[in-house]
């Protein structure tokens, strides 16, 4: 292979000597092995060893990847997900954007699930700016029913701001577009 390509979020499932095999057996010089660890924090003790096997080590986090290039990690790099252009696209001028003032999606997380593999996570940062945006945004928009601030997502019953359900990426998409504002 010229490319190899893994998704690692934790240790254990690829090891050192697998990645110096891969190099050792290649018989193609421009073989490329590029690691794709996504946004959530964790053990960096792995990631550092791991990146000096390694091509690339990308995340989608530049916060992330400024704290690895600190610690000496210089083939961290950025690569956001990806989207799909039919669902994700810019409305066409003049198209009604009368659902939400403001819109937030994801999920009210649970701190103790979040501890062992995020210990530095964000979980109540997240829920204060919920509120805070509830708070700012009260009530239904002029002449509809919508909220001014849409909430969507799981497990946030509990805390009385009015979730809508889970949604499908098509959805999403069209009410990211009919919102004014996405918080993220």
């Amino acid at each position: 292979p010229t490319l190899i390509w893994m998704q690692l979020q934790t240790p254990g499932v690829v090891y050192v000597n697998t990645l110096e095999s891969l190099r050792a057996e290649s018989r193609d010089p421009r073989m490329r092995i590029v690691v794709w660890c996504g946004d959530i924090g964790r053990d960096q003790t792995w990631e550092l060893e791991f990146s000096k096997h390694v091509d690339l080590m990308l995340y989608s986090s530049m916060k992330v990847v400024r704290q690895q290039r600190e610690l000496g990690m210089q083939n961290a790099m950025y690569l956001q997900i990806g989207y799909d252009e039919g669902w994700n696209y810019e409305p066409e001028a003049g198209a009604p954007r009368d659902l939400h003032d403001v819109v937030f999606f994801g999920q009210n997380y649970d701190e103790r699930r979040w501890e062992t593999h995020c210990p530095n996570h964000k979980v109540q940062l997240r829920r204060d700016l919920v509120k805070a945006l509830a708070e700012a945004f009260p009530g239904n928009m002029p002449g509809s029913d919508s909220p001014r601030f849409g909430l969507y997502g799981q497990r946030w019953e509990a805390t009385g701001l009015g979730s809508k359900r889970t949604t499908t990426p098509a959805e999403a998409a069209d009410i990211y577009r009919r919102s004014k504002v996405a918080v993220s």
